[in-house]
């Protein structure tokens, strides 16, 4: 991605899900945030340039960059709520650590996809 308006909004939507999950007293271990970071950097670049998921992807392109961008922003949003909502179903004491890890984030998108731009 180079590209610095796609950077910018990659940052944003970085920003949108830690602080998003902050909200909700979650942290990413390292790994799961890795992920969550190529994710937001994907979904950027999806949401500037569609081209990744065919017909949707074709479908988005007709919308306005400003919308598209909201849709990106609202994506993550309902990401990090899907995985406060897969947090909810892990062991107890997986859930008083306070972070999501790499299993959990999995899990959430597995019942989160397909939704445009993050995958």
């Amino acid at each position: 991605m180079s590209d610095p308006y796609d950077q910018q909004l990659a940052a944003e939507l970085d920003w949108i899900a830690r602080a998003a999950a902050a909200n909700l007293g979650r942290g990413f271990e390292p790994v799961a945030y890795g992920m969550l970071r190529q994710l937001t950097q994907d979904a950027a670049t999806e949401a500037l340039s569609p081209s990744r998921f065919g017909s949707t992807s074709i479908a988005m392109a007709s919308r306005d960059v400003e919308t598209r961008k909201n849709e990106a922003r609202a994506a993550v949003q309902k990401l990090v709520d899907a995985i406060a909502a897969e947090a909810a179903t892990l062991p107890r004491h997986e859930v008083e650590a306070g972070v999501v890890g790499e299993q959990t984030l999995r899990a959430a998108l597995a019942r989160f996809c397909p939704c445009w731009p993050i995958c």
